[in-house]
């Protein structure tokens, strides 16, 4: 179903007679959901900590019993997936594969305003690899939260934030050993101190490997160079950007997959 799709009455009286069938949709669900919740209950009391086959195998299927009225309840159109509301018009929301009220909608579309994100959601390089793939935990962490969020995931999508990755804004193909100087993207208008999360006031991991050793490129590029910028050369220092590697200030230890 498209994304965006609208179901609207406007005839109060067919309103009315919605409304009805709607909460007597849920209130059938509720009680189905309900006597299954005492059949599960019964068996756990009865069993105590000791658990037959037997028992394991009901209890299975009557929790998959449960997930299936739930999913046809979130396919329904009857409640607002997002705030429960039953009373409605209701959009359907493709990337959650539920129904939504037009109000719970409307404020996750200015939520997802690209305007309101780093950069303004404009990609600066399309065809970037996301880094936790090759490295297998995530040179960004939690600066992620800053870059755009979309309703229905794409390529740029972080499947462990749901935001864009932010290789696809920053990244840059130079690394320590690089004799080229860095190059400034005239679609990056944007800078890496007004992501949330920003951190330059403490050190997070102090033995992590700094990630273009690895790459052969920077996931970070110039936005970087808002880091603590040191007197002395130390171990965090970028050789080729003046200041610490982000990677010790921001890493995760999290990856897709």
């Amino acid at each position: 179903m498209k994304h965006g799709r609208i179901i609207s009455v406007k005839n109060p009286k067919l309103r009315k007679i919605r409304n009805n069938l709607r909460r007597l949709f849920v209130e059938v669900y509720r009680s189905e959901f309900s006597k299954l919740q005492k059949k599960i209950d019964g068996i756990l009391r009865t069993s105590e900590d000791n658990l037959s086959s037997m028992d394991s195998n009901k209890l299975r299927k009557l929790s998959k019993q449960q997930d299936d009225l739930g999913l046809i309840l979130k396919r329904s159109a009857c409640i607002c997936g997002m705030c429960r509301a039953h009373k409605e018009d209701m959009v359907w929301h493709a990337g959650w594969g539920e129904w939504w009220c037009l109000k719970c909608f409307k404020d996750e579309e200015e939520i997802i305003d690209p305007k309101n994100k780093f950069n303004k959601g404009v990609i600066v390089h399309e065809n970037a690899e996301k880094p936790c793939h090759t490295l297998g935990w995530c040179p960004y962490g939690t600066l992620v939260e800053s870059f755009r969020i979309r309703n229905l995931d794409s390529k740029y999508t972080c499947l462990v934030y749901d935001h864009d990755c932010p290789v696809f804004y920053l990244s840059q193909p130079i690394s320590e050993h690089s004799t080229i100087k860095p190059i400034i993207d005239n679609k990056l208008n944007d800078n890496l101190r007004n992501c949330t999360c920003f951190n330059d006031q403490y050190i997070r991991f102090h033995n992590i490997e700094k990630p273009c050793h690895i790459l052969g490129w920077c996931p970070y590029g110039t936005l970087g160079d808002d880091i603590y910028i040191r007197e002395l050369d130390y171990k965090y220092g970028c050789k080729i950007f003046p200041h610490d590697c982000p990677v010790f200030y921001h890493a995760e230890r999290l990856k897709e997959h």
